[in-house]
């Protein structure tokens, strides 16, 4: 039986609210990996590893997913909420960003 999540809420510099998951669970992480990582090929040779397939553009659809399956509302609105943020000015986006990719493991969190 699923439970409630937590949520946090992060006040933008802008002044807009954005209300997202206190954490991922292992599926919705590996559904965001997924997308980073659908095209690419590591092949061994000898003692290296190649890696040839990856698409730069797959960050930008990575992060979207993420901004999809962590975000619950922005400024009370849950619709659309990955557009949302992406339309706010960049460095607004980026704050966000920032936030989620602690949730990701990107960014350690700071246990002081």
């Amino acid at each position: 039986m699923a439970t409630e999540r937590e949520t946090k809420t992060l006040k933008t510099t802008g002044g807009h609210e954005v209300v997202y998951k206190s954490y991922l669970t292992g599926r919705e992480f590996n559904e965001i990996q997924a997308v980073l990582i659908k095209d690419v090929k590591f092949n061994a040779v000898g003692k290296d590893a190649q890696i040839s397939g990856f698409d730069p553009s797959a960050i930008e659809a990575s992060n979207k997913r993420m901004l999809e399956i962590a975000v619950v509302s922005v400024d009370g609105n849950t619709q659309n909420c990955a557009d949302a943020i992406l339309d706010l000015p960049y460095t607004e986006t980026q704050e966000v960003m920032e936030v989620l990719d602690e949730l990701s493991g990107k960014k350690k969190v700071s246990t002081e």
